[in-house]
């Protein structure tokens, strides 16, 4: 299985601030990931594996360098078990996909080993070729019809971020 998704190189760092990340807001799928995920959890049809894996997520937030306007763009997500988890995080912290994780974990670091810059290039480049799926129809954007339609929604990345009241 390949390592190199749009570019970008598989992470190889397990640290403890990269293993929380899954703890708050699980990486998304790119259109790519969908497919090798779905024969990796063993399902002949990504829909199926979706339907049991997968969230809608309302997608991260951009903004236009032209308007200024604040935009999203709608993602794939792991599901999240009881604790709020990524459903693929065991309870040693460990991935249970880790050899077909999707780009949004396998290609970023939580730590300083990746600059700003570089995962901020990633989110894009990601975001872009995410975007080119809901514009071109491609099974992505089905896919997150289909799964929000079913009410298997996700929290929007931002609201995942913020500290617990309480």
């Amino acid at each position: 299985m390949s390592h190199d998704r749009l570019g970008f190189a598989r992470t190889s760092c397990g640290c403890h601030q990269c293993q929380e990340a899954c703890k708050i807001v699980p990486g998304m799928l790119i259109p790519e990931d969908i497919e090798p995920l779905s024969i990796f959890c063993g399902f002949a049809n990504p829909l199926d594996f979706a339907k049991q894996h997968l969230l809608a997520s309302p997608g991260g937030q951009y903004k236009n360098t032209t308007t200024g306007q604040i935009f999203r763009i709608p993602t794939l997500v792991p599901a999240r078990n009881e604790s709020g988890h990524c459903i693929w995080l065991t309870d040693d912290c460990k991935c249970q996909v880790h050899e077909a994780a999707p780009f949004g974990c396998a290609c970023f670091s939580m730590c300083d080993s990746q600059s700003e810059e570089d995962a901020y290039v990633r989110r894009i480049t990601a975001a872009n070729r995410i975007a080119r799926a809901w514009n071109g129809g491609e099974p992505y954007a089905n896919v997150h019809q289909i799964l929000w339609a079913m009410q298997r929604r996700a929290i929007a990345p931002e609201m995942c971020r913020q500290p617990a009241k309480g």
